[in-house]
């Protein structure tokens, strides 16, 4: 037995009513996500006092020059006592010092900055000492 005109119409009716779900679907997730992206990106901006618009290579500039700071304060504290202040740092925050052989190219020094970014330790929060 075979369709009527209106019957295959309405089948196609149904078919792109259900593609249009699908495609408004993806659409609100991306931009969800696009926004979700944005809101982050502002984070790490506001961090270290740009606008939400500010060009990514200066943003990772100036967190870069943030962390580096703070090891440069850290080391000239006392540079004969950086081995057991730095393994001490990383026990408090968590951070497994061990070698790596899965990842050679695990930075132990970059591993303990962002644990203590993550745990909104005090010196992530420092302003910077001079923007360089």
């Amino acid at each position: 037995m075979s369709k009527t005109l209106a019957e295959y119409a309405e089948d196609i009716r149904a078919e792109r009513a259900a593609q249009l779900e699908r495609e408004i679907a993806e659409e609100a997730t991306a931009r969800v996500a696009a926004d979700a992206e944005r809101s982050r990106y502002a984070t790490l901006a506001a961090e270290v006092g740009l606008a939400p618009d500010a060009p990514p290579a200066e943003v990772t500039r100036l967190h870069n020059l943030k962390a580096s700071q703070f090891w440069d304060r850290f080391v000239n504290f006392g540079p004969s006592t950086f081995g057991a202040r730095f393994k001490v740092l990383a026990a408090e925050l968590g951070v497994d010092l061990e070698d790596r052989p899965d990842n050679c190219l695990f930075d132990p020094r970059t591993a303990v900055w962002n644990a203590m970014r993550a745990k909104g330790h005090p010196e992530t929060k420092r302003p910077l000492d001079q923007a360089a």
